[in-house]
C-alpha cells in the first residue's frame, strides 16, 4: 500500500470511495437521512473544494483508492469549526481495507501535517456508531469534549487534540 497526496485526477475515485466507505451508513441511517448523505458525497462541489482547499491524503493499492483523510487549514471556519482550529474530515477506508490500519495511518499523516503547517489544534467529529473511528481517534490522543447537534438523525461528538 501507498500512501499519497490526492490531486484533481482522484476526484472520481475520491468519490467512489466515499460511497463504499460511508454507504455502510445506509442500513442504518433513514431513507431520507441517507439521501441527504449521499447527496454530500456526490456532490459536484464537495471532493473538487476538500482537495484544493486541504492537505488531502489518500492510500491506494495497485492503482485503487483505500482510504481517504483531509486536514482543512485553520482559518476555515464552520458552524461546527472556529477560525482558530484545523479540522480532519471524511477519513473513509473500502471495506474491503478494513482492518488493516489505513484509518490510522491517515489519521497520522494529518496530525503530522498539522505539526508541519504549526498548527495549533486539530478537531474532528465523529458518529455514535462509528465505534472503530472513535477508538482510533482517542488512541491518537484526541479528548471527547462535547455531543453536537444530531445530524443525519445520528449523535455526534466533537473532538479535539492539542498539536504539540
Amino acid at each position: 500500500m501507498k500512501y499519497r497526496v490526492a490531486d484533481q485526477n482522484d476526484l472520481h475515485a475520491l468519490e467512489e470511495l466515499a460511497l463504499a466507505s460511508y454507504g455502510r451508513l445506509k442500513k442504518v441511517l433513514t431513507p431520507e437521512n441517507w439521501a441527504k448523505m449521499e447527496s454530500v458525497l456526490t456532490s459536484d462541489q464537495t471532493f473538487p473544494l476538500l482537495v484544493r482547499t486541504c492537505h488531502s491524503f489518500v492510500c491506494e493499492e495497485n492503482r485503487r483508492l483505500l482510504g481517504m483523510a483531509f486536514l482543512v487549514p485553520r482559518g476555515n471556519p464552520t458552524k461546527v469549526y472556529s477560525a482558530e482550529t484545523s479540522y480532519i474530515r471524511m477519513v473513509g477506508v473500502h471495506p474491503d481495507a478494513d482492518g488493516k490500519g489505513i484509518a490510522q495511518i491517515l489519521t497520522q499523516l494529518c496530525m503530522d501535517k498539522a505539526k508541519e503547517t504549526e498548527e495549533k489544534l486539530i478537531s474532528l467529529h465523529s458518529a455514535e456508531i462509528m465505534y472503530a473511528a472513535r477508538h482510533i481517534y482517542e488512541k491518537l490522543g484526541f479528548k471527547k469534549i462535547r455531543l453536537l447537534d444530531e445530524h443525519y438523525g445520528l449523535k455526534y461528538w466533537f473532538y479535539q487534540l492539542e498539536i504539540r
